[in-house]
């Protein structure tokens, strides 16, 4: 089954048997970047300029056949202005219940289940425990074998553990112990050649808005808004 980056960040993010994420990972802003990421690497986005002077543009090529990618890019199109790239994965996060329409992707395809149930009677509760173990197991295969060997990966695959390293959660993926071994081939993935220019930028911007939402919630929001 082939899936979308953020499907696959979100598939790791959360827990099979409790449906649940742990919120300290901050996977949300992976899950953000990934978006990016998938816009960039189907063509429907772009990136012009370098590094602070980054700034995102809609190709002339919408996606289709996912609703969360769409949103994405008509956002991006309909924006009076062009905005780097911290500007739209700081957006994303909060954009019409990210996690949530990613998830109902994965519902749909019969990858996940949606459980609703009230907390005390009185507060909603929603989780998407594992329904089908399948897309995962396969996931962490192929990211098992991305790290473990030394030979050149593809870019998609070099994107997704360069935006899932920073949250924590390749460690999840692959467990700490791999990772610990593996830092050396990790460290080569992040600055390595498989990473377009694009993307690179992404993983790096993405990386940025981790730390500085770590250390003050919030500011890089409106540091990115011009």
């Amino acid at each position: 089954m082939d899936l979308h980056l953020y499907e696959e960040v979100l598939l790791l993010a959360l827990d099979d048997d409790s449906g649940k994420a742990d919120a300290t990972t901050l996977y949300t802003y992976a899950l953000s970047a990934a978006v990016l990421g998938e816009l960039l690497l189907g063509g429907q986005a772009r990136l012009e300029g370098e590094g602070k002077q980054a700034r995102v543009a809609p190709t002339g090529a919408a996606p289709s056949a996912c609703p969360v990618a769409e949103d994405a890019y008509a956002r991006i199109r309909e924006d009076a202005k062009p905005r780097a790239p911290g500007h739209w994965i700081s957006t994303l996060v909060n954009a019409n219940d990210l996690v949530g329409r990613v998830a109902a992707r994965l519902v749909g395809r019969g990858v996940l289940e949606r459980v609703d149930a009230k907390v005390l009677w009185v507060f909603s509760s929603r989780r998407y425990p594992a329904r089908d173990p399948g897309p995962e197991r396969a996931l962490r295969t192929r990211l098992a074998a991305a790290i473990e060997s030394d030979g050149p990966i593809d870019e998609r695959t070099a994107l997704l553990v360069s935006l899932l390293h920073p949250t924590g959660l390749l460690k999840t993926a692959l467990g700490k112990d791999v990772t610990k071994r593996r830092a050396a081939r990790i460290e080569s993935i992040l600055a390595g050649s498989a990473l377009g220019a694009s993307t690179k930028e992404v993983v790096e911007t993405a990386q940025f808005v981790l730390a500085m939402t770590i250390l003050n919630p919030g500011l890089y929001v409106v540091a990115t808004s011009d």
